[in-house]
């Protein structure tokens, strides 16, 4: 999925008045975890990762593919749900949506975790 397909998926599944820069942040931000936390502590050819840039061009959302691979890609719908929630006060439906990031992001790590070798570690005695 790329940056512009996720943006467009978002609001045309959840009418909303979050600027898309917001959203570009949010799913820079995601992306930045997934990277840190899960791409970087395997082993393997881990993709170069600099973030989105806020002035990034139309041209560059419509081919910037996010890090997450279908069909795990639904967390960033969730993502951008959740934090359109948040932003808009409405508790009840960011809970909702926030569990349903959280889950589709543990599968996604539990995914990555199965099918990738962890980094070897050299043992310290002291």
């Amino acid at each position: 999925m790329t940056i512009q397909e996720a943006i467009a998926r978002i609001d045309e599944q959840k009418p909303n008045t979050v600027p898309a820069a917001s959203k570009l942040r949010w799913l820079g931000e995601l992306d930045w975890e997934i990277y840190r936390d899960v791409l970087l502590t395997h082993e393997g050819n881990v993709p170069e990762f600099t973030g989105y840039p806020q002035d990034m061009s139309q041209e560059d959302r419509k081919t910037t593919v996010l890090l997450a691979p279908a069909p795990y890609d639904s967390m960033y719908l969730y993502c951008l749900e959740s934090h359109i929630d948040y932003e808009n006060g409405e508790t009840g439906r960011f809970n909702n949506s926030n569990a349903m990031f959280q889950a589709a992001f543990d599968a996604y790590r539990n995914w990555y975790n199965r099918t990738h070798r962890p980094l070897a570690r050299a043992v310290r005695f002291y």
